[in-house]
């Protein structure tokens, strides 16, 4: 085949269409490649590290995440309406950890009677210096099925839950925080009437409250480092890595501005890896945990989340034991979320 020389005029209109194409192809290879710098840009703001004074690094927080997970997986074992007892223990332990006596909170307790059997969320309050009307929900349900201890699910996000509200203990933030531990998550209760996080975001909804952001801490202490450990349904297969040593921040598209949020401000910790998605609620696993009451209810939701049966072989097992947690990666996923809530307690202008 012969080729002829172009003529000047299409050089000169292949310079001009190639060209801007060629710089933004260079700028998308460039962003790939160029190492993340301090900050993360969110809906125009730059997230960067709060001030040390927000900080409790005097606390051991991988004790105290194991110690919380040994009290309610070791100590209590199963908690659900079939070993009520054992739920009332969990809920006295909370009453106990978060109230005046120890971390110095005010609690309320939502008690709901069902069948006979009362049952209560706990709820601790950090009102807000600037936005007190604003609400920020840090929630974990502390019910199991009847067969299982339940240290993944879901001590270790009680565990998280109960640590984050020691390191905040006496140090408003801008918005109101409110750290709530929520029954019958499990089934028979799971999506019905009787779950106890619809119960409460129902009732914040009946009393016009403004909650501006809800993190459900699900079955965080679960991790392996082993090629293939991680699974998925597809096709999020191809697209998420398959070694389970991460933390997820899971939302509905609804809820995306709030997933990119949170996940910049957990990677920049560098405390724990974290992957981020945003996917339809009917997606398996999307909607699994007490944020989805929040969105029935109308108010932006997202999980945090070890993935559960995507990742743990115990999980609703008996052998669901304190044993299996990596409470070391348990604290530093804790202390991510922990810059998260801050990003979020001290933001202008959240408006997602």
């Amino acid at each position: 085949m012969k080729f002829s020389r172009p003529s000047s005029a299409t050089i000169i209109r292949i310079c001009l269409v190639g060209l801007p194409l060629g710089l933004f192809l260079m700028g998308v290879v460039a962003m790939l490649l160029i190492p993340h710098q301090p900050g993360h840009a969110v809906q125009g703001r730059m997230i960067r590290k709060p001030p040390r004074q927000l900080m409790r690094t005097d606390l051991d927080l991988t004790a105290i995440a194991k110690r919380h997970v040994l009290t309610l997986a070791s100590e209590i074992g199963p908690r659900s309406f079939e070993s009520f007892a054992n739920l009332e223990s969990a809920r006295f332990y909370l009453l106990s950890t978060l109230g005046q006596s120890n971390l110095g909170y005010p609690v309320r307790e939502q008690r709901y009677t069902v069948k006979e059997q009362t049952f209560s969320n706990v709820e601790a309050e950090l009102t807000g210096k600037r936005w007190p009307r604003e609400i920020i929900v840090i929630g974990a349900h502390y019910d199991t099925i009847s067969t299982t201890p339940g240290a993944d699910d879901n001590a270790s996000g009680v565990a998280s839950m109960l640590t984050l509200a020691e390191l905040f203990a006496g140090n408003p933030q801008g918005r109101t925080i409110r750290f709530v531990a929520f029954t019958n998550e499990e089934p028979p209760w799971f999506q019905t009437p009787d779950m106890g996080s619809l119960r409460y975001a129902k009732d914040l909804h009946a009393k016009g409250e403004k909650v501006v952001a809800m993190l459900s801490l699900e079955s965080i202490g679960y991790f392996s480092d082993q090629p293939g450990s991680q699974h998925y349904p597809p096709p999020l297969d191809q697209l998420y890595p398959a070694t389970g040593n991460f933390v997820a921040v899971v939302g509905s598209p609804q809820n995306t501005r709030l997933v990119d949020f949170v996940h910049a401000a957990m990677r920049y910790s560098g405390a724990i890896p974290v992957e981020k998605g945003a996917f339809p609620p009917q997606t398996p696993g999307v909607g699994w945990s007490d944020h989805w009451s929040f969105w029935e209810s109308g108010f932006p939701a997202i999980m945090l989340t070890g993935t559960a049966p995507f990742r743990n072989p115990n999980y609703h097992q008996p052998t669901d034991t304190a044993t299996t947690l990596d409470c070391e990666r348990l604290a530093r996923t804790t202390g991510a979320v922990r810059q998260a809530i801050e990003a979020l307690a001290n933001t202008p202008n959240l408006g997602w």
